[in-house]
């Protein structure tokens, strides 16, 4: 039998002789009070993460009723951000006419205050920044008396046409943040979605104050159909009027800003088919045990899915036909892979490869009805692992964590690809001799060792020496040696404030070395793990920039931008061989 659950109210609740906790909601901007903004307490000291949403755990359901529970126990969440948060006690209530929220009955402890009212950004007790991560409020031993600030939300107006002038009703719209990779190039991360009107109108309102664009065009998530038939598409259309996004623009807006007369315009386009067949030199793995796949960048990224997308043909037959249907003009790579042999079921158990081989195709203008691809036999790169002292790996090499809820977990190897479309390698070497074979790939990669007390220091493609962990493998490297730095020193610290007090807020760091160049090699990015504090290990001896922001997130701690404003703010921390450095950061402040 389940639990009775009795509902909470959202009136003022009654005074008893447990403590009180007095909550203010005020405008940011005016410090006018606002009255029937909703204030939620939630029991714990963990982070709601900045796209929680309280409401989602099902708190309408609660609300209405006069008597509210002296308990109430809410099950694990984990879905919204991939974490599990466990129990939360927690309470609703609105303001008055004063802006106030009395919360009586209140326990000693620890409590996270958020509020939220029509055209403002919800905001959380302690925030640096509007809409980021706040910090903990202790009850009574820290206030009994709190105030949030509400900022009032910007919008966004706009129209949708086609080339002849007709309103498109109806059409997905788009509001894009940017993202930066760690070279500093741009891309779009799709944070909210809206449809036009009958008239082709558009709107995008509770916006928070920063940087933004919109967008239009095909949904990145359609699926290609079944079948030849030609489909008309529209190619993507970005702020202002742009349809690269490459070459989109900036909309910059404040508290309250309203941003009307965004003019996207849509052209039409012919969706197109490509056909071909994969040609095997090994007749006996030819025919339909070839696996084919289609590789396309994504318009931009959406939350919670990769920026790129993977299709699989809908036909493969006996003889290594593909075909697909329904893609948009742009560049594509065409994956093949074959089916495995005995000695490539062995090193895959040592391994997680991509395709055999990679295709670039250019798909423009009409389609392509007889592309025939030729597997080259690339034969697989043999690789050695060692360390540059050339002690015995086995005891070199301590993994922090080498068991986890998946079972033991061993030294893993992992080539990363700077580009989006290009596949990544993940290997386990032998770690008795170091020796270890992949699939042929070919690109910018960055080797990485994740989880154990050793750094990349130099790389080896054929003989040619690439001091640190990035390197530009070609079709024709066929030997790799990976040369381990067991010598890395640590940086810990505390991210203070302007009053040098530990920042109890949320924290996006970065270590970068000093000097900085337009081509990012080592990084380091880093959060806090309570009352300011930060740690890093394993990191290569030399000098360095300690980054600590605020009021950005983790995709904006490589805009060129970002980082050109910030440098003379960053802490020079200077890390010695097997030795430990100690700093305080200040933080930084963009805004």
């Amino acid at each position: 039998m389940k639990p009775l659950v009795m509902p909470l109210s959202r009136q003022q609740e009654q005074p008893s002789a447990q403590l009180t906790l007095e909550v203010y909601v005020v405008d940011a901007i005016s410090g006018a009070p606002i009255s029937d903004a909703t204030v939620d307490i939630v029991e714990g000291p963990n982070s709601l993460a900045n796209n929680f949403d309280l409401y989602e755990l099902g708190v309408d359901a609660y609300r209405g009723s006069t008597t509210p529970p002296q308990n109430i126990s809410l099950p694990p969440i984990s879905t919204k951000v991939g974490l599990a948060y466990g129990p939360r006690k927690f309470r609703s209530l609105d303001t008055d006419k004063l802006g106030r929220s009395v919360f009586y009955n209140i326990p000693d402890g620890y409590y996270r205050l958020v509020a939220a009212a029509k055209g403002y950004i919800r905001e959380e007790y302690g925030a640096a920044a509007v809409g980021k991560s706040g910090r903990v409020l202790n009850v009574p031993h820290e206030a009994k008396t709190a105030v949030l600030r509400l900022t009032p939300a910007a919008e966004i107006e706009g129209n949708v046409t086609s080339v002849d002038e007709l309103p498109v009703p109806n059409f997905s719209v788009y509001l894009l943040r940017p993202i930066f990779t760690s070279d500093g190039l741009r891309d779009f991360v799709a944070i909210r979605k809206t449809t036009t009107d009958p008239t082709g109108r558009f709107i995008f309102t509770g916006i928070a104050p920063g940087r933004y664009s919109v967008a239009t065009g095909r949904d990145p998530e359609v699926k290609q159909r079944k079948g030849p038939v030609q489909q008309l598409a529209y190619k993507w259309s970005y702020y202002p009027q742009k349809s690269n996004s490459l070459t989109a623009g900036y909309i910059d807006l404040g508290p309250s800003g309203q941003f009307r007369g965004v003019k996207l315009l849509l052209e039409p386009q012919e969706l197109r088919s490509v056909r071909g067949q994969i040609l095997d030199s090994q007749p006996v793995t030819s025919g339909g045990g070839i696996k084919v796949a289609l590789i396309s960048s994504a318009p931009f990224q959406m939350l919670g899915i990769e920026g790129k997308r993977i299709r699989s043909s809908e036909t493969v037959a006996g003889d290594g036909s593909f075909e697909f249907h329904d893609l948009e003009e742009g560049s594509y790579i065409l994956e093949a892979t074959r089916p495995a042999s005995p000695t490539d079921q062995a090193r895959s158990a040592r391994t997680f490869e991509g395709a055999d081989a990679s295709f670039p195709i250019e798909v423009s203008g009409s389609d392509i009805d007889t592309m025939s691809l030729r597997f080259l036999d690339a034969s697989p790169i043999q690789g050695k692992l060692r360390t540059s002292d050339n002690k015995a790996l086995s005891a070199a090499v301590v993994q922090a964590s080498p068991v986890s809820s998946f079972g033991a977990v061993k030294p893993q190897l992992q080539f990363q690809s700077v580009k989006t479309l290009l596949p990544s390698a993940l290997v386990f070497p032998d770690m008795t001799n170091g020796s270890f074979s992949m699939k042929a790939i070919s690109g910018k990669y960055r080797v990485e060792m994740p989880g154990c007390n050793v750094y990349i220091k130099e790389i080896l493609l054929d003989g040619s020496r690439f001091q640190g962990d990035t390197v530009t493998i070609s079709s024709k490297t066929s030997n790799i040696e990976v040369i381990l730095g067991t010598d890395g020193g640590s940086i810990s610290g505390v991210v203070v404030d302007e009053l040098s007090k530990p920042v109890q807020t949320a924290i996006w760091g970065l270590l970068l070395p000093d000097p900085l160049t337009t081509t990012i090699g080592f990084f380091r990015l880093f959060t806090l793990s309570g009352n300011g504090r930060f740690s890093m290990e394993t990191i290569p001896p030399g000098r360095y920039k300690v980054f600590a922001w605020s009021d950005i997130d983790k995709f904006s701690c490589f805009d060129p931008d970002v980082l050109s404003r910030s440098v003379v703010q960053a802490s020079s921390v200077q890390v010695v061989a097997n030795s430990a450095s100690v700093i305080n950061v200040k933080a930084i402040l963009l805004r």
